[in-house]
């Protein structure tokens, strides 16, 4: 069986998010969305429109010049993690440019907090060729932002590997004891409720 994952799954899983964790694997919108959450996905598309127009960071992440930057490009890898059982991970990093991946927040929280999040491994393992991962994160508060840098090695992907292998046994038994096999998930979450006739 395979399982189309993501990293906002798995950490979602790992903060014992259940309920988010598999409405965001059956492409659900989040049960719980906060106004940060519907302001972060307002300034991501407003940021990639000033990128394609400008060629530069948005400066209120920070500015700065970029050279043939890529916005929103989805990365895919087929990880087998045994038991009859393949994990497809996918993910869209939000900018590709100067040799680096950018991840932009909209929070409240020092960037710092982000960049201690593993979610630099997993990217590292979709994209293993990626050397340095920037965090920028606006604070829509005092109308900051701030910046992390990490480099990336060979370890990052190690890491993430044994993260993902970890969380996505952990979540593909929850699911397969919860709804049964991959194909009745797969119908879940085509499923879309009829409106009432009134």
């Amino acid at each position: 069986m395979k399982y189309r994952l993501s990293y906002t799954t798995l950490s979602r899983w790992e903060r014992g998010e259940s309920d988010t964790a598999i409405a965001s694997y059956l492409g659900k919108p989040h049960p719980y969305p906060t106004p940060v959450m519907e302001l972060g996905k307002a300034k991501h598309e407003l940021w990639e429109r000033e990128i394609k127009k400008t060629a530069q960071i948005p400066q209120e992440l920070g500015g700065g010049r970029l050279r043939a930057p890529i916005t929103e490009r989805k990365h895919e890898r087929l990880i087998d993690v045994g038991d009859g059982h393949q994990i497809e991970l996918v993910g869209v990093i939000d900018l590709e440019a100067n040799g680096t991946l950018y991840d932009w927040k909209v929070s409240i929280r020092n960037v710092n907090a982000f960049a201690g999040s593993w979610q630099k491994q997993y990217y590292k393992l979709l994209i293993p060729e990626a050397k340095r991962f920037e965090f920028r994160a606006y604070n829509p508060i005092l109308e900051t932002y701030g910046i992390a840098v990490c480099y990336l090695t060979d370890k990052d992907i190690d890491e993430g590997l044994e993260k993902v292998i970890s969380l996505s046994t952990d979540f593909i038994a929850t699911l397969e004891q919860m709804y049964g096999s991959a194909e009745k998930l797969d119908l879940l979450s085509k499923y879309k409720p009829q409106e009432a006739v009134v």
